[in-house]
């Protein structure tokens, strides 16, 4: 059975077909989701949040957005973005990026 391709929009949100997740013997919601999809979830602290309105201050991103950066740093991740805006903001404070590609990561 051929599934619709997974969606990233411009929120920076993957949709994945509740027929997809099924056959993976998961359901939407499920707290093992992440973790199948080999995700990490942070709750934002306090000092992430004055993070991101830094970010936020210093960069035309949307807060969202920022809150994505200011938790890579925090967590010293890459962020994966398609937005230009977010990974010039990304290389200009020395936040690693995930190569489009699917290559290697870039460090600015």
């Amino acid at each position: 059975m051929q599934h619709p391709v997974p969606r990233i929009s411009a929120k920076n949100q993957v949709t994945i077909p509740v027929a997809v997740l099924e056959e993976a013997g998961l359901r939407a919601g499920d707290q093992s989701l992440p973790l199948a999809l080999g995700v990490a979830t942070h709750q934002p602290s306090e000092a992430i949040g004055v993070a991101s309105a830094r970010l936020r201050g210093a960069h035309p991103i949307s807060l969202p957005d920022a809150y994505s950066l200011a938790t890579a740093r925090s967590a010293d991740a890459e962020i994966a973005s398609f937005d230009e805006k977010v990974l010039r903001a990304a290389r200009l404070e020395g936040i690693a990026t995930a190569a489009a590609s699917g290559g290697r990561p870039r460090q600015h």
